[in-house]
């Protein structure tokens, strides 16, 4: 074990932090491919390469070895990889081993999901007296998924189970204290009844019970009706979806592209856009659920929020769930009695439900043919946006010739009426789409619109972001005496991030600074006025070459954020990337250097360059983890990188401010998103998982100081 101490940011103040290596136990040879942390701070570690067969390991907060499993990944198939043993943390504290790859003898991929306390691990060997397994070959039992429930229980999805003549699937509801073991059977499990009647996982609750959907489910007479099934998830269910335990459709293929959407109370909604109105086919329906008790009966316009015109698709774009407890179903399909593709954004209440057919009566619709309201046909961003005060915006990017329309709706009511400049903010020209880009909720109730479309000086698209009061209707148009504004053609590709302390920040990583083309701009935004102008290095955070691209803002929990450059270039190299931090109650402006920002050192570096996958990401206590996986150490090709900080790291990255891998192409840091890195918020400690070394690194009191030029 060997120790060396990091120095985070060179300041007037700083403290140091420790990193030291765990080094696997004896006969470890990949230890550390999957890590994960606990809530009480225990370690769980996993070695799939192990001879013969694999190990996982659970360690205590000291970091003394509590217990040992093996077996977790024998006897792998031909053409599969050993690293498929999964980590999965339950709301309890406990944990699970999940390998679908798992195999027993000349029986490969059983698969197999196995229950541990997360104070004393799981010992001795994988078997089916202390786990769930498949009982015949490719039955995959943890595939595609295992899902946690919210009061500590869980529930494993087995698609490819199959019940000895063809393949139906299985789901089994575990104990969140004490699991679920032996082979999954119609006695442990629901499962489906022949090819096509195969049950999957809907969505869990927030009260801990849960929805099962099957698209194939019927009768002999009527195949293929689809129904929804509502479980108790303190006990599970067993045995086959029936009409006597489930909500089905009436006719063929009312549940295809089914979703079920929860909402904030525990209720829930789920959505059937082919569902058909009688003789009019793919009318759409939206079903209120009560979360708390069984679900039966047949989808009508009875129980459900419905469409009456072929092809209105009620429900096709999407459910929102509001933070009242209420929800808002977007159908922008919808056909007005006398139109086309109008569309309708409908209120829906979350205690009881909402039922009857959309209309003009009860929803926001569009005005005219082909104004897609509550929609957007290129599907590029949620047009129905719930605010932090129990309110909704709908963007209507085509209303209006694609001006595009925002439009306040009340979370507590109702809105209705038609789309137009006396309810909503619109565009002033054919071509702004104002809200096609996004509208983005502040936490303080706010919301800024993004409109890539908008026109500038010379009817060029320039893009604007534009912030709004969210307290009630707001009209208008988007300018630029009320937004922020690119100033190139390149800036209309822009985006808005939320801040934590309710402000926000607007990136545009095409902006052109004079004849440097795309260097990019990040600039902060007042979540409580608003801001406009255009970037510049006085107002923004800027990069300074061609193709820089700055950049990408991710928010930190503290209310601060980091911008992502990967693409920037340093004086000597190109694509070194950076990150900078930047205060979120002013920003940072200026270039981006050294002085400011982490960079890397060589060429194709790409610090920060994980953002898009989320390997950069915030932690709960306001320190941020950087991922890095391109970074090269010397003649260690994309050895990758893991830099863990809380304020500025400035400089270039190196030894003495984040781990290095020390294997080619990503082996150890960085590779992956979400799976070498792990992080106890409670001790303020990194772990990075090095299964290539067949080691653990460990970082302690990584906590750095803002440095006197903050």
């Amino acid at each position: 074990m060997w120790l060396s101490w990091l120095v985070l940011l060179l300041s007037a103040e700083f403290v140091l932090a420790e990193q030291f290596d765990l080094a696997g136990p004896p006969g470890s040879v990949g230890f550390g491919a999957q890590i994960a942390v606990l809530p009480n701070g225990n370690l769980v570690v996993t070695d799939p390469r192990r001879p013969p067969d694999g190990a996982a390991y659970l360690y205590s907060r000291d970091l003394q070895l509590l217990s040992t499993v093996t077996n977790v990944s024998p006897f792998a198939a031909p053409g599969t990889s050993l690293d498929t043993v999964r980590i999965v943390v339950l709301r309890n504290g406990n944990y699970l081993l999940v390998n679908e790859t798992w195999s027993n003898g000349g029986l490969f991929r059983l698969g197999m999901v196995a229950w541990a306390n997360g104070e004393t691990g799981i010992s001795g060997s994988i078997s089916s007296s202390n786990a769930l397994i498949g009982a015949r070959a490719d039955d995959s039992v943890g595939f595609p998924a295992v899902h946690p429930l919210a009061n500590g229980n869980y529930v494993v999805e087995s698609f490819r189970w199959s019940n000895g003549a063809s393949r139906v699937g299985a789901i089994t509801w575990g104990s969140g204290t004490s699991g679920v073991s032996g082979p999954v059977s119609a006695e442990n499990s629901v499962i489906g009844s022949s090819i096509g009647d195969s049950p999957s996982f809907g969505t869990a609750l927030s009260n801990g019970n849960y929805v099962l959907l099957n698209t194939g489910w019927g009768t002999p007479e009527r195949p293929y009706l689809g129904a929804a099934m509502w479980v108790d998830g303190t006990v599970g269910a067993t045995g086959f979806m029936t009409a006597e335990n489930s909500l089905v459709g009436s006719a063929a293929e009312d549940f295809i592209l089914r979703r079920v959407y929860p909402l904030v109370n525990g209720n829930f909604v789920l959505a059937l856009p082919y569902w058909d109105n009688g003789d009019q086919v793919n009318a759409g329906a939206a079903v209120w659920g009560d979360g708390t008790r069984p679900m039966v009966g047949t989808v009508s316009a009875a129980n459900a929020l419905v469409g009456t015109r072929t092809g209105s698709y009620v429900s096709y774009d999407e459910v929102q769930a509001l933070s009242n407890g209420h929800y808002v179903v977007a159908s922008s399909d919808w056909d007005s009695p006398t139109g086309t593709n109008n569309g309708a954004v409908t209120w829906g209440n979350g205690a009881v439900g909402t039922t009857g057919e959309v209309s003009a009566a009860n929803s926001l619709v569009g005005g005219a043919d082909f104004q897609f309201v509550g929609g957007d046909p290129e599907y590029l961003v949620d047009s129905v946006i719930p605010l932090a005060n129990g309110h909704y915006v709908t963007a209507s990017p085509y209303w209006g010739g694609q001006k595009g329309a925002v439009t306040w709706g009340d979370g507590t009511k109702a809105t209705v009426g038609v789309v137009s400049p006396r309810n909503s903010i619109v565009g002033n020209s054919v071509g702004d789409r104002v809200g096609s880009s996004g509208v983005t909720a502040l936490t303080n109730g706010h919301y800024v619109i993004a409109s890539a479309g908008w026109k500038g000086v010379g009817g060029v698209p320039v893009g604007a972001a534009t912030w709004v009061n969210g307290t009630g209707p707001r009209t208008g148009s988007v300018g630029m005496g009320n937004s922020l504004v690119g100033n190139t053609p390149m800036s209309a590709g822009m985006a808005v991030t939320a801040l934590a302390n309710g402000h926000y920040v607007v990136a545009f990583p095409g902006w052109d600074r004079g004849s440097v083309s795309q260097a990019g701009a990040v600039v902060w935004g007042n979540g409580e006025l608003g801001s406009k102008g255009s970037p510049s290095p006085q107002s923004a955070l800027v990069g300074s070459r061609e193709r820089d691209f700055v950049g990408w803002p991710i928010a930190l929990s503290d209310g601060n954020y980091v911008v992502c450059s990967g693409n920037y270039s340093s004086d000597s190299a190109t694509r070194v990337g950076a990150v900078t931090w930047a205060s979120g109650w002013g920003g940072r402006v200026g270039e981006i250097n050294a002085s400011n920002s982490l960079i890397g050192s060589s060429r194709d570096d790409q610090v920060c360059s994980g953002h898009l996958d989320s390997r950069t990401r915030p932690l709960p206590d306001g320190q941020y983890l950087v991922a890095s996986p391109f970074f090269d150490d010397g003649e260690v090709f994309d050895a990758g990188a893991f830099t863990l900080a809380e304020t500025a790291v400035t400089g270039h990255l190196n030894y003495q401010n984040s781990v290095i891998g020390s294997v080619s192409e990503g082996g150890e840091t960085g590779g992956r998103p979400g799976v070498f890195a792990a992080y106890d918020e409670v001790h303020r400690r990194l772990f990075v998982g090095r299964g290539a070394s067949n080691l653990v690194t460990v970082v302690t009191g990584a906590r750095v100081f803002r440095s006197s030029f903050e």
